[in-house]
């Protein structure tokens, strides 16, 4: 019992810690999307400009999953969590050093390349660290973890803009990086000791009968490659990772259609990671629960509800509501947006990463994550540039509607797949 005990106790502390330093990967990366509206007032760039930004953002992030999957696999988890986290704080500190849209786009790539770090490592941690039984949880806690840093940075930082200038509110989220950078370098351990395996707790992954046991990066790659259940999660991914990265553009879209601040349209943004931090906590423990054949038929639901929530947003205000009744109702359909998409988006890919990988998780999860970062390059561009336009924001819905009808199907269509698996198994 004294054993079980220390376990979990080690646990839990790995848990919190790992909960902390990703809860400041995200809160670092959307305090540049919440100064992004006064960036566009200021006049140091356009909404097509911002849409380019993101769009190099997002494949330096393509490029730090890549490196940072293989550094997780050779590295070890803390060593690639705490570097990551470390030259992200610096990104943000640079980004409000500067004034041009160069300038931004070349920081901000280097910033999201540095923060991909955050999910491969913590794979490997928890691989190291917690029973295959205990992954849908684990995760779905840490899913929420996103949610806390995005709330964070929504709220805090938004608020602060209405006393401090956009460097100044970067400044201070770069100050809380660093804070956790120390956090991360003293207080996160790669495994478990000798004495704590031996209990029977954990399973190491790479002790463990996987197929992959022993086979190498370029042999791990080549089956990746031949696999319909990869190709069909990479689908997947790449239209929940553009539902998902819809976040950047929020606070522009709310700003320029409800006229209102700057601070307020973060208010507002806020209701989508807080209704996804609810649903990925809810949805870890029904992933470890429910019986396989019930959770396509409830992810498949919840995405048609996102579907339904994206098409009212762009006709609210053909219903002749008051200023307030519009603000109150975006807001309801972002959160219900956000807890609808967020259990697919989280949860299917990182447990499957575990499973299937192996050995190899990290190098999985990364290049299932190129694969949604790679499709949201092209949208971010076209997304941005269709804002710009007169009526563009009509015009970014009805794409943004027909991505997440597409990944509804495909989404379902995977999870059922894994259910039958699950039950042959």
């Amino acid at each position: 019992m004294e054993a079980q005990g220390s376990v979990l106790r080690k646990q839990l502390l790995l848990l919190l810690y790992m909960y902390l330093g990703y809860s400041g990967f995200m809160l670092l990366k959307t305090s540049i999307s919440v100064i992004s509206p006064e960036l566009v007032a200021e006049g140091l760039i356009t909404k097509t400009e911002w849409g380019t930004i993101l769009a190099w953002s997002t494949v330096g992030a393509i490029l730090g999953k890549l490196l940072s999957g293989v550094a997780a696999d050779k590295m070890g988890g803390k060593w690639t969590f705490t570097l990551g986290l470390s030259v992200t704080t610096g990104g943000v500190f640079l980004f409000g050093m500067n004034s041009s849209a160069l300038a931004f786009s070349i920081i901000f790539f280097i910033t999201l390349c540095a923060k991909s770090a955050g999910w491969p490592s913590m794979a490997k941690l928890i691989g190291n660290w917690y029973c295959p039984t205990q992954y849908g949880r684990v995760w779905g806690v840490l899913s929420t973890s996103s949610r806390v840093g995005t709330i964070t940075a929504l709220f805090v930082l938004g608020a602060l803009l209405n006393i401090l200038s956009w460097r100044q509110t970067l400044w201070v989220a770069g100050g809380i990086g660093i804070l956790l950078v120390c956090a991360s370098f003293f207080l996160i351990t790669e495994k478990p000791p000798f004495s704590v395996k031996s209990e029977g707790e954990k399973p190491d992954e790479e002790e463990e009968d996987h197929p992959l046991k022993g086979t190498s990066l370029k042999e791990a790659l080549l089956i990746f490659a031949k696999s319909g259940r990869v190709w069909l999660i990479s689908i997947s991914m790449m239209g929940l990772t553009i539902l998902w990265d819809f976040l950047d553009f929020l606070p522009l879209y709310l700003k320029e259609s409800l006229k209102i601040s700057s601070a307020d349209a973060a208010s507002i943004t806020m209701a989508f990671p807080a209704g996804a931090l609810i649903s990925v906590l809810l949805g870890g423990y029904f992933f470890d629960k429910l019986p396989r054949k019930t959770v396509p038929n409830l992810i498949g639901a919840f995405l048609a509800l996102a579907v339904i929530c994206l098409t009212l947003m762009i006709l609210l205000s053909n219903f002749g509501m008051s200023e307030r009744g519009l603000v109150v109702s975006n807001a309801i359909c972002l959160f219900i947006f956000g807890f609808c998409v967020s259990p697919a988006y989280y949860l299917p890919m990182s447990i499957f990463s575990i499973k299937f990988g192996g050995p190899h998780s990290g190098i999985l999860i990364a290049l299932l994550d190129v694969a949604g970062f790679g499709a949201t390059v092209p949208f971010k561009i076209v997304g941005g540039r269709l804002a710009d336009q007169d009526g563009g924001w009509e015009k970014f819905f009805t794409l943004l509607i027909v991505i997440a009808f597409i990944s509804m199907l495909v989404t379902y269509q995977f999870l059922r797949g894994e259910a039958k698996v699950d039950k042959g198994s």
